[in-house]
């Protein structure tokens, strides 16, 4: 979200910033044993919320470090599990929630793919950041120096298919429509049998500063730069607030739901837009336990 005078970003795009760095070299020449042990004993020793980091990389070796390192256990559980937080009870249960095996040499050819139309060829840098309770955060920088978001749900987000594809369609929602300034989504699956063999988003990475970071120093802004501030994040609210649908349920693209009508709003919006929308299935974790699960099968 791109506020004039200060940029802030969503929490998943916070997370990527809050990073560890592991150089590796930027040769494509093979990997030999002790480059491997070495990087997987930094691996290791990274104190946790943090992964290893690999940056300066081309695509290709970049892609044969990580088949170097795949088989390393270490490395591994770095990548997959959840490594931010601890629980006092029921840990185990929920580290297994959090955790989401995928195939990562598959996500990077999906991004560099993605972002080819704009001149991307390959992904030179991948850095994984702290994690939110639901999504695992990973930062892609591509040769043409543009950098993509990952953003890729553990097993607990909520209901499969439909966590994903209705965040697709509320943020395009918000973009098309209601002309709020969120980042742009490149390529998405909501799919798990995808080659990344899990759901995932790809988007650009929102500019500048987190809105968050700027308060430290509000008492040094001018008072015309906070109001233009202030006044900004109080549109996008009136905006929100003042839109009203005639049913319940949560924004889905009219092809991701079978047999659905076109989203209706009240005040009713002419823009055509709409036509794109419709409302389906809520995504609350609570209504899709136990025999619930099986309602959309």
């Amino acid at each position: 979200m791109t506020i004039n005078g200060a940029e802030s970003v969503t929490d998943a795009h916070l997370a990527a910033q809050n990073i560890c760095n592991i150089s590796a070299s930027s040769s494509c020449q093979p990997l030999n044993s002790n480059t491997t042990r070495n990087l997987n004993r930094k691996a290791c020793f990274a104190s946790p919320p943090f992964i290893p980091i690999f940056a300066g990389l081309p695509y290709t070796g970049l892609l044969h470090l990580i088949l170097k390192l795949y088989s390393g256990e270490c490395f591994k559980e770095n990548l997959f599990k959840y490594t931010r937080h601890r629980w006092v009870y029921n840990e185990s249960r929920r580290l297994s929630e959090r955790y989401l095996e995928f195939d990562l040499g598959q996500l990077l050819k999906a991004a560099v793919a993605a972002g080819s139309s704009s001149g991307a060829r390959s992904c030179t840098s991948l850095l994984k950041g702290k994690e939110g309770l639901n999504n695992k955060a990973y930062l892609l920088t591509m040769d043409n120096g543009a950098e993509v978001f990952a953003k890729l749900p553990n097993p607990c987000a909520g209901p499969s298919f439909y966590t994903t594809a209705s965040e697709v369609a509320t943020r395009e929602f918000l973009r098309e429509v209601l002309n709020i300034p969120t980042p742009r989504i490149i390529a998405w699956s909501g799919d798990r049998s995808n080659p990344v063999r899990a759901e995932y988003i790809l988007e650009e990475k929102a500019p500048g500063k987190p809105l968050g970071r700027l308060w430290q120093d509000w008492d040094e802004w001018p008072m015309e730069k906070r109001f233009t501030i202030i006044e900004q994040i109080v549109e996008i609210e009136r905006k929100l607030s003042s839109l009203r649908f005639v049913r319940s349920g949560c924004i889905y693209f009219r092809e991701d739901i079978p047999n659905s009508g076109a989203l209706v709003t009240n005040p009713p919006l002419s823009s055509p837009i709409l036509e794109r929308f419709t409302l389906g299935p809520l995504v609350k974790t609570g209504l899709w336990s136990g025999e619930k699960i099986s309602i959309f099968d």
